[in-house]
């Protein structure tokens, strides 16, 4: 049965991209699954929020961080404009803090600490638990 939207089979192409990056996969497999975890942000549509952190960490690895830094950069507007409570937004924060550390701006990650902390002990496809360590410098 083929499901309406593309999302997620798109969103599963760049789980599996991700994957092949953290085996340490080849050049050619990593621009791949940049290509992928692309076609899944522009397909998106309402919930970009929850694959611009991802295409982010992908970018982040591939050394690109222009592209990962403006990723994050409208991640952190998009989460920004949420509900302090909403889960959507510790999903986002999480990566971010992540991700800035990642790209080495240890302000910007430490700038996520107080709106990650509501969220502790959540788990989803990142660990706000891990986000929050890395936002306090941990």
């Amino acid at each position: 049965m083929a499901l309406p939207s593309p999302e997620p089979r798109a969103n599963l192409r760049a789980y599996r991209g991700s994957s092949v990056i953290s085996r340490g996969g080849s050049r050619t497999q990593n621009v791949t699954c940049a290509k992928l975890s692309s076609s899944c942000v522009r397909q998106a549509s309402g919930t970009l929020l929850w694959h611009l952190g991802r295409f982010g960490l992908v970018l982040a690895e591939l050394d690109r961080p222009d592209e990962a830094g403006a990723c994050f950069e409208e991640l952190h507007t998009l989460a920004d404009a949420l509900d302090g409570g909403s889960r959507a937004r510790g999903f986002a924060f999480a990566h971010l803090a992540v991700g800035y550390a990642r790209l080495g701006m240890r302000e910007q990650a430490a700038g996520c600490y107080d709106k990650l902390l509501p969220f502790r002990g959540m788990v989803s496809p990142i660990l706000v638990d891990r986000g929050l360590a890395v936002a306090s410098g941990g």
